[in-house]
């Protein structure tokens, strides 16, 4: 109960369709690669985030989170999948870069506190900077 949760959501119509404000006390529009809203947070989950740029852009996302938080857990998908804008025309749905587990480990190298990978998705909990 005396937690805190703020979403950043790219595509502003998702807030409505999802019920975001209701589910987050916080609710921003705004696209994590040039966002300059980030506070300082125990945790930050990026999900369904990583898969949807290109990789250079997605390790810059990463440094620039861990400048934010103690804990970073980043959820990719584990398997080729593409994915196309959506009916909704959401084109940050397409799929732009695929991670393999091994690159994700070679990224974040020693700051990996615990990895889950399957058949689908990888999560890796990582080490913030605070």
């Amino acid at each position: 109960p005396d937690q805190h949760w703020t979403a950043i959501e790219v595509f502003e119509p998702y807030v409505d369709m999802f019920n975001l404000r209701g589910k987050y006390d916080d609710v921003f529009v705004d696209d994590i690669r040039e966002s300059n809203l980030l506070d300082d947070y125990n945790l930050i989950i990026a999900a369904d985030c990583l898969e949807h740029m290109k990789k250079d852009e997605a390790k810059t996302v990463i440094a620039n989170l861990l400048k934010h938080t103690e804990q970073l857990l980043i959820s990719v998908p584990v398997v080729h999948h593409d994915q196309e804008p959506g009916p909704e025309g959401n084109e940050y749905e397409r799929h732009i870069d695929h991670w393999h587990p091994e690159e994700m480990r070679l990224l974040l190298k020693d700051r990996i506190i615990s990895e889950i990978t399957g058949n689908v998705v990888a999560y890796f909990l990582i080490q913030g900077d605070l």
